[in-house]
Formats: C-alpha cells, sequence, structure tokens
C-alpha cells in the first residue's frame, strides 16, 4: 500500500492525515516500526495529527503483561518506547481502554460518535473547496440517477404491495356438487392465475364459469378423489367480476367481455411466480400456460 521510500512513505501518511476528519490511535502491546529518526511511524503519525490539530481518539490496552506472546515487543528498548509513548499519548487527553475486539469496536463507535456532536468536522468535501463546473454536473447527474432509483423502487415496493393484497383476499366460490351445496376459498392470486389467459383476448360470463368449474373438479380431485357435476353460482360469477373491478386488473361489464388492462400485462407476470402463501391448488396451471 505504501510507496518504497520511508521519504515517500511519511509523504503519502501526512497527506492522508491531512484528510481525516479524526485521528484514531490503537496502541496495544508493540511500538511499531521504526523511521531512520528512531521514532516509530506510529508516533510520528500522532505527533503530526497533534501539530495539525486534528481531533486524536487514543484507545489503550491497559495491560501489556496480559498480552498473549508474539504480540508483544520482547526487546527491551522496544518496551521502554511503547512505555514512554503510551504516556505520552495518554497526557492531557481522555483514553479509552480495550481488552479485546469486541471492547475495541465498541469504544471506537462510542467515542466516534461523541465526537461527531463535540468536535464536529468538514467531511469528506472541506468547506474551503469549490465545485467546479465538472464536478457540479456530476453532483446532478448522480442526484438524478439517485431520483429515478428511488422512483423505480418505490414502484417496485406498490406492486409488492399490490400482490401482498392479492394473497390476502379470499374469494368464496360457492358450487353445486351432486346438487349439494358447497364452498372452497381461495386467495385472489389463485383466482388469477386461473383466469388470466381467458382475461388477455376476453372474459365472458360463459368462459368464467367454466374455467371456476375446472378450478373447482381439480381442487376437489385433490382434496377428497372424487368426481361429480360443478354448477358455480351466479353470485360467485358476479364475485370475481367485482373482484376484478375493485383491484383495477380488468374492464368489462354485462354485455362487453372483461379485458386484462394494458398496464397491468407486465404486473400480472408476478401472479404465476411461486409464492409459499397460495393455495397448494396453486400449480393447476403449468408455467408455459402463462399468457404473457
Amino acid at each position: 500500500m505504501f510507496p518504497a521510500s520511508n521519504t515517500e512513505q511519511l509523504t503519502y501518511i501526512y497527506k492522508i492525515i491531512d484528510d481525516c476528519d479524526y485521528y484514531v490511535l490503537i496502541i496495544g502491546g508493540r511500538y511499531g516500526s521504526l523511521s531512520e529518526t528512531g521514532l516509530s511511524y506510529t508516533e510520528m503519525e500522532f505527533d503530526y495529527a497533534k501539530k495539525r490539530g486534528i481531533p486524536i481518539l487514543v484507545f489503550l490496552h491497559p495491560d501489556v503483561a496480559k498480552i498473549e506472546f508474539g504480540k508483544v515487543d520482547t526487546e527491551a528498548d522496544q518496551r521502554q518506547k511503547l512505555h514512554d509513548f503510551r504516556s505520552k499519548a495518554s497526557s492531557g487527553r481522555i483514553v479509552k481502554d480495550w481488552e479485546d475486539a469486541k471492547g475495541l469496536e465498541a469504544a471506537i463507535i462510542t467515542s466516534l460518535t461523541s465526537a461527531f456532536t463535540e468536535e464536529p468536522q468538514t467531511g469528506w468535501r472541506r468547506d474551503t473547496e469549490e465545485p467546479d463546473e465538472k464536478s457540479l454536473r456530476k453532483i446532478s447527474n448522480l442526484q438524478s440517477l439517485s431520483d429515478a432509483h428511488r422512483r423505480a423502487a418505490e414502484s417496485a415496493q406498490n406492486k409488492l404491495r399490490g400482490f401482498e393484497d392479492l394473497d390476502r383476499a379470499e374469494i368464496d366460490i360457492k358450487f353445486l356438487g351432486n346438487d349439494i351445496p358447497h364452498v372452497l376459498q381461495f386467495s385472489g392470486r389463485r383466482i388469477l392465475k386461473q383466469i388470466l389467459p381467458l382475461l388477455r383476448n376476453g372474459l365472458t360470463k360463459i368462459d368464467l364459469d367454466k374455467s371456476l368449474a375446472e378450478l373447482i373438479e381439480h381442487t376437489t380431485n385433490d382434496m377428497m378423489g372424487i368426481e361429480c357435476p360443478i354448477e358455480v353460482s351466479r353470485s360467485t360469477l358476479e364475485d370475481v367480476f367485482m373482484f376484478l373491478e375493485a383491484f383495477d386488473i380488468a374492464t368489462g361489464d354485462t354485455y362487453e367481455p372483461w379485458k386484462l388492462k394494458e398496464e397491468k400485462k407486465d404486473l400480472m407476470k408476478a401472479v404465476f411466480i411461486p409464492n409459499s402463501s397460495l393455495n397448494p391448488s396453486s400449480n393447476y396451471i403449468s408455467d408455459d400456460e402463462i399468457p404473457f
């Protein structure tokens, strides 16, 4: 990450610090790599940040003796320099202790949150920097792109809410089987999945009657293993048409076939996406029968 020579390395480090709003110093059991001056690069960074007046947050391990072997300095000279640096970094400022990674993470988050309030800085763009025309154009383009993404996300969320409503909508399908009245309940999505192929070209009351009878026959065969003549009630047909109108899915009346609205065609593709909340009989229409 750093340039090859020591001079270039320091110049690079100082440039990074110049762009920082806060300087976070974490001291464990090692003093760090030495520069040609005999000081560690970490201590030189600290001195530079202090000279520049950048807020410094220090996180100190309270007891070097408790740090596992291999993560501490073993040479006496290095240990002494670490001791002196710990004292220097602790002087004149509040220091937070840490003993493990989780404790260190919590201490840094808490300290930075307080610093944002007590010592607010300018952030990623300095107040002294005046954006040029090219930068302003980029910002404008990014904002436009962001607005477009936001509108797309809102549209997608609205569609998902619509699908959830279809799942929650329950329609009672009343019918006679062997002259005995019965009622089966289906979600709005399941009913749509059954009749969508017909809605594309125009759904009449006769078409709906036959389609619902097929759905009932298939369901009763699966559930009870019986077959019987099916007669769908007229009130059920009216309920389904009212459902299509209420959800603004299709338009039609007593004399004109009900047709899927143009703006709903792409939206209705999702009706055929498997959903765990659907009625178990929702696989009655196969994927190759999707009409779009």
